[in-house]
C-alpha cells in the first residue's frame, strides 16, 4: 500500500506527519538522497521533511518535532495570555495543536505563569487516538489559595474521561479519552476558574 492510500484508509492527517530522508554524510563522502526528499515534499510540506545522517535519525528527528511542538505551543498560549492580561483576568485558556507532547504544554503553561503572572490551562488533542493531553497551572501566590490547581483540572477532565497524577509547585497535568469534547472541557475549566477568583 503506497502513502497516499495509507493517508486515505486511515484517515491520517499529514500535519502530523513526518519524514527522513539520508542527508549525506561530508566525511564519508555520501551525497544526500535528494530523490527521497523530492518524492516526499511531493506529498508532506519542507518543515515536515528532515534531513539526517549516519548517526542517531530517530533520537534527533524527535528533538526535532519537540522544539517545533515547542515553538507553536509559544506562540499561540502567549497570544492567549496576553490577552486574558489586558482584559484584566487572572487566567488564561486556550488549545494548541502539538499532539499530545506533555512536556510542551506543561512548559507553556509554567511561561505564563512566571512571564504574565496568571493562571493558566492549556489543551492538545491527537485526533487519530481521540486523546488529549491538558496541563494547569496557578501562580504561587494569593490566586492560589482561592484556585486550587487539582480541583480545576479534575472538572476540566470530567468531559474528556481523564485523569492525572498529582501535581506539584502549582502545575498538575492530566489525560482524557474522549479529545470531542475539548471545547466542553475548556468552557468548564473557564465557568470554574470565574467561580473561584470573583
Amino acid at each position: 500500500m503506497n502513502f497516499v492510500s495509507k493517508i486515505r484508509v486511515y484517515k491520517l492527517s499529514t500535519d502530523r506527519i513526518y519524514a527522513t530522508y539520508f542527508g549525506g554524510d561530508e566525511k564519508a563522502g555520501l551525497a544526500p538522497d535528494n530523490e527521497a526528499r523530492d518524492i516526499w515534499l511531493q506529498f508532506l510540506p519542507p518543515g515536515r521533511v528532515l534531513p539526517f545522517g549516519c548517526k542517531k535519525p530517530v533520537k534527533i528527528a524527535h528533538k526535532k518535532i519537540a522544539e517545533q511542538n515547542l515553538k507553536k505551543a509559544i506562540e499561540v498560549t502567549t497570544m492567549f495570555a496576553e490577552i486574558a492580561v489586558s482584559e484584566g483576568k487572572a487566567f488564561c485558556i486556550c488549545s494548541v495543536d502539538v499532539g499530545l507532547d506533555a512536556s510542551a504544554v506543561r512548559e507553556v503553561v509554567s511561561q505564563v505563569i512566571r512571564d504574565e503572572g496568571i493562571s493558566a490551562m492549556v489543551f492538545s488533542t491527537d485526533e487519530t487516538t481521540n486523546k488529549a493531553v491538558v496541563c494547569a497551572g496557578v501562580p504561587e501566590n494569593e490566586v492560589e489559595r482561592q484556585l486550587d490547581v487539582t480541583d480545576w483540572l479534575t472538572a476540566a477532565l470530567e468531559p474528556l474521561n481523564g485523569r492525572f497524577g498529582r501535581g506539584r509547585g502549582g502545575l498538575a497535568t492530566g489525560q482524557g479519552t474522549d479529545a470531542s469534547q475539548v471545547q466542553e472541557a475548556m468552557t468548564l475549566a473557564a465557568s470554574f476558574a470565574l467561580v473561584k477568583l470573583e
